[in-house]
């Protein structure tokens, strides 16, 4: 199994890195160029709900490819949460910088709000995460008791 793990790390690494680069760049700022991208960047985040949802996703999966990047036998599963949190909360902070300086705003509530959401979606990933590396981890025990 270990075997498996690195033989898909570079793989990881590369869908980790695309993924950070689509949270960072301020789509919306960009999309007043083509009229059709703007749209659809305004019917994913029309509503403040829908605003949420995402932000929440995309830092559930974040977080969980930071996670399954770390996962190791040298680290506690406390330390790999903490990283994985620390790197969310850091691409988060990096997002909304971006994201103002590419609107021209200043710092607000609503930056605020967007980091908490942020973090509740990063929060979120680490915990289905977990639950996912231990159920494979019972399976992969149980197949061994088996043979």
């Amino acid at each position: 199994m270990q075997m498996k793990l690195k033989k898909n790390r570079p793989y990881r690494i590369l869908v980790l890195l695309v993924w950070i680069l689509g949270i960072l760049v301020p789509f919306y700022s960009v999309s007043g160029a083509y009229a059709p991208f703007r749209a659809a960047v305004d019917r994913v985040f029309q509503t403040q709900t829908s605003h949420v949802i995402m932000h929440m996703f995309l830092y559930a999966v974040l977080t969980a490819l930071i996670m399954s990047l770390l996962f190791s036998e040298r680290l506690s599963t406390f330390q790999i949460l903490l990283f994985a949190l620390a790197g969310t909360a850091l691409i988060a902070i990096f997002q909304e910088a971006f994201q103002m300086l590419s609107e021209g705003v200043a710092l607000g509530t609503d930056e605020f709000f967007d980091f908490f959401v942020d973090l509740s979606g990063g929060a979120l990933g680490a915990m289905l995460y977990l639950l996912v590396s231990r159920q494979k981890r019972y399976q992969a025990a149980q197949s061994d008791l088996l043979d």
